[in-house]
């Protein structure tokens, strides 16, 4: 029988509070549309992190959410702050809205600008969604209403096919505290690596993007092995691709291997690749050119079978001087 974990969530969210600053963009795209599309994203946004921490003052150790101070301008010329609050825990909490109240009127006498109060909750209680805060005494009244948002609640299919890389971050959140099976877990990472490679992100977005779906989607150590080793081979399937497409192009042109310069220099990476997933990097660069003239004296074919026959720097060099 296999081992489920169990779902606990982590005391710091600093990983959420650093995709938002990353992704604020895309996160108001994707959570908060209606206001995103009022916001001047030609002037870039401000964090206001140490600010907040001075008007609010938490109990880090029980602390069971995250929270960024954001000043953006809109397109009517207005500076807003905003308050987005990341909620964590999914039991009732009377003091919730209570608090949300309070950010808002500490915020708001040390900057007197309008506020948008926006509140992520990302646990799995799909009913626990509170969005309002009243007080009555003797005729006096109060009623504070925030703008809120629940990720298990978001449609699964809509995520998948969206291009918004915030999109990933929220679906690696909802399989984080839905999926108890951890090879299940490991089987959605790997899914999720190919879906990225198959976008048009960056490489840092990719590998920002990663480190936050390892941080939300843990793994067990022994499924965490089995991850690393099928995530390496996404790597080495798609140079292979990479490598063929070359291959096919250049005997298109008419060419042993192909020379002009888009094609050359898409060898160039797809060897510097096949060493660097083989040896490291260190060993790949010191290796490149002999590799590089050999592909061009020979084939692709032949080096991939040098590599795959040496499993050492020395094996290596020796076959590829012989």
């Amino acid at each position: 029988m296999e081992k489920l974990l169990k779902i606990t969530t982590k005391p710091s969210d600093d990983p959420w509070k650093e995709s938002i600053e990353k992704f604020f963009k895309e996160f108001m795209e994707l959570l908060f549309p209606d206001i995103c599309h009022h916001i001047d994203w030609t002037k870039k946004p401000k964090f206001l992190d140490k600010e907040l921490a001075k008007l609010i003052k938490e109990n880090t150790a029980q602390k069971r959410y995250a929270d960024k101070l954001i000043e953006a301008s809109l397109k009517n010329g207005k500076q807003t702050i905003f308050l987005i609050h990341i909620e964590v825990q999914g039991y009732k909490d009377n003091f919730f809205t209570k608090r949300m109240f309070q950010y808002f009127y500490r915020i708001y006498d040390k900057y007197e600008k309008d506020i948008l109060s926006l509140v992520v909750f990302i646990d799995q209680d799909r009913d626990y969604c509170p969005n309002v805060h009243n007080m009555e005494f003797m005729g006096c009244k109060l009623y504070f209403e925030f703008l809120t948002t629940k990720l298990i609640n978001l449609d699964w299919k809509t995520l998948e096919i969206m291009d918004n890389p915030f999109a990933l971050i929220v679906m690696a959140q909802i399989k984080s505290v839905t999926e108890k099976d951890p090879v299940k877990r490991k089987d959605w990472k790997i899914s999720a690596i190919r879906s990225l490679r198959q976008k048009n992100y960056s490489k840092d977005m990719i590998k920002e993007l990663l480190y936050f779906i390892d941080w939300l989607v843990t793994l067990p150590p022994e499924i965490e092995e089995i991850y690393i080793k099928e995530s390496e081979n996404i790597k080495e399937e798609e140079t292979m691709a990479y490598i063929t497409t070359f291959e096919r192009h250049a005997m298109k042109k008419g060419y042993k291997i192909g020379f002009d310069d888009g094609i050359e220099k898409g060898i160039e990476k797809a060897v510097f690749s096949l060493l660097e997933i083989k040896y490291g990097e260190d060993i790949a660069k010191s290796f490149f050119n002999m590799a590089y003239s050999y592909v061009k004296e020979n084939s692709f074919d032949n080096l991939k079978n040098l590599i795959k026959k040496a499993s050492t720097r020395e094996e290596f060099e020796n076959l590829l001087l012989n």
